[in-house]
């Protein structure tokens, strides 16, 4: 057996990873880039809320059969592939980057979980492509092990996918809100809402106590806040994102 010094442990890079690694992971760069007063968001502060949004909403959601322990471990694993390659924004999400993340989180279980039995990387790569079920124009061509993952979790954990898409989603929109609490950011929280209120409005209808977290009255004031703010423009517009911001102050919606 290889001799070790004490302050070493096999397992202690991977733990690192899951602050070092995510800690070093800002998240809204697009928008933190125009508006310096937006409070600061890591994945490590992501993976923490969402952590907490999972704990307090599971014993409230779905049926009796829902695999909850799935579903807090791809809640732990769900940004593992943006050690490597940062996070992007909701709307600049594409195939290839949600390939590229796959590939790093892949590189990253093998490295770590190799010690351990075969079943434990797939349990892992299961959790971790949770994320994807609900993104049906999603496939990983090309990749056979990940196809057919995908392909395999669509059928047995649909439910569980999107109660997961359910309440990242959600937790999008708790960060926007307090970013708009805070300083007034009324561009982030509007893009939020347009993205995201469609989604929770369904949800709430086909996830058995979701109501309780997205309720009527929560879905009717990002309405309300919609049309208060429908003439900002989207970030997917001419300018983007800093043009929406111009915008907002030009009309004396916030300051910066």
């Amino acid at each position: 057996m290889k001799a070790i010094k004490s302050q070493d442990h096999f397992f202690l890079p991977f733990w690192n990873i899951f602050q070092e690694g995510y800690r070093n992971v800002p998240r809204w760069k697009g928008y933190c880039d125009v508006n310096p007063n937006l409070p600061l968001q890591t994945n490590l502060e992501h993976q923490n809320s969402l952590n907490m949004v999972f704990a307090s909403a599971l014993p409230f959601l779905g049926e009796p059969e829902l695999n909850r322990s799935l579903l807090i471990q791809a809640s732990l694993l769900h940004e593992l592939g943006e050690v490597d390659n940062g996070d992007t924004l909701y709307h600049l999400k594409t195939e290839e980057k949600h390939l590229r993340e796959l590939l790093s989180f892949d590189r990253i279980i093998t490295k770590h979980f190799s010690f351990f039995e075969p079943w434990s990387v797939k349990s892992c790569r299961r959790a971790y492509i949770l994320q994807h079920v609900v993104n049906e124009g999603l496939t990983f061509s090309g990749h056979s092990w990940a196809e057919d993952m995908l392909r395999n979790t669509r059928k047995v954990y649909l439910a569980e996918g999107q109660v997961f898409d359910a309440l990242e989603r959600l937790d999008y929109v708790l960060y926007a809100l307090k970013a708009y609490q805070k300083c007034g950011d009324v561009v982030i929280l509007k893009h939020v809402y347009c993205n995201q209120v469609k989604r929770l409005d369904g949800y709430a209808k086909t996830i058995k106590g979701f109501n309780k977290f997205w309720t009527k009255e929560v879905s009717a004031a990002a309405k309300q806040f919609m049309r208060r703010y429908a003439d900002i423009p989207s970030e997917r517009e001419a300018g983007g994102i800093p043009a929406a911001y111009a915008h907002a102050v030009k009309k004396g919606y916030m300051t910066l």
